[in-house]
């Protein structure tokens, strides 16, 4: 209490607490926190081109480690969403590579937000 340690000690046949010895606390130690330098290279992302991108292009991107899609005219790259995807992986897995557009307004037709999510993962047009 108040920066003093009591201990009981007998004093005779009697137990007394002791006027109190000063104790030192210790002050924390700041750790240094990692340089800006030491931050993660962030996954590389396709540059959109003005013109978009063929099929082709798209079709090349077919599988899980790049998973390039259609939907609606516009392309995405669906890579990093695979795995967050609330229907699991293989709803988006089987998207990848080609014109997705049916399978995806068979179940998200008109549903806003999920049109919002799906165009943080937009890279271009389709050509």
């Amino acid at each position: 209490h108040a920066s003093k340690k009591y201990t009981c000690v007998k004093s005779g046949k009697k137990l007394v607490w002791n006027k109190g010895v000063k104790i030192s606390v210790a002050k924390p130690v700041v750790t240094p926190k990692p340089s800006a330098s030491a931050t993660p290279t962030p996954t590389p992302t396709p540059t959109p081109t003005p013109t978009g991108y063929t099929m082709q292009q798209v079709a090349t991107n077919n599988k899980a480690s790049s998973c390039w899609t259609v939907i609606n005219g516009w392309v995405y790259n669906l890579t990093n969403f695979i795995d967050s995807h609330y229907g699991g992986a293989g709803a988006i897995t089987m998207l990848c590579g080609i014109d997705g557009s049916a399978l995806f307004n068979a179940q998200h037709l008109n549903d806003t937000s999920v049109a919002q999510d799906l165009a943080t993962f937009r890279i271009g047009i389709k050509k």
